[in-house]
């Protein structure tokens, strides 16, 4: 069993990747589009410092000053429509 565990731990000791990674990796995966929250679209958005600058009712602005446009989020329940992904992914993308 040992011998068939050995290459995994390997490849995890050399595959170390961070939250923030890991939400570019899936923000880099159109397929994903539809299976973010609201806590991993915000911790995405505060990793490239952006900050929430207001909004109305359940619709959240995010600003940075690195970047020209601002994000708008609006969850529902506690997940992010496919299409706001798209905007922060064609916004970080193409600042």
């Amino acid at each position: 069993m040992w011998k068939r565990l050995a290459p995994y731990k390997s490849l995890r000791k050399i595959l170390r990747v961070g939250r923030k990674e890991k939400l570019l990796l899936k923000l880099s995966n159109p397929a994903s589009d539809g299976n973010w929250t609201l806590g991993e679209a915000r911790r995405l958005l505060k990793g490239h410092n952006f900050t929430l600058d207001g909004g109305r009712g359940s619709h959240q602005v995010y600003v940075s000053p690195d970047f020209e446009n601002p994000i708008v989020l609006a969850p529902h329940g506690s997940q992010i429509k496919s299409g706001y992904i798209r905007s922060i992914r064609e916004i970080l993308t193409n600042p």
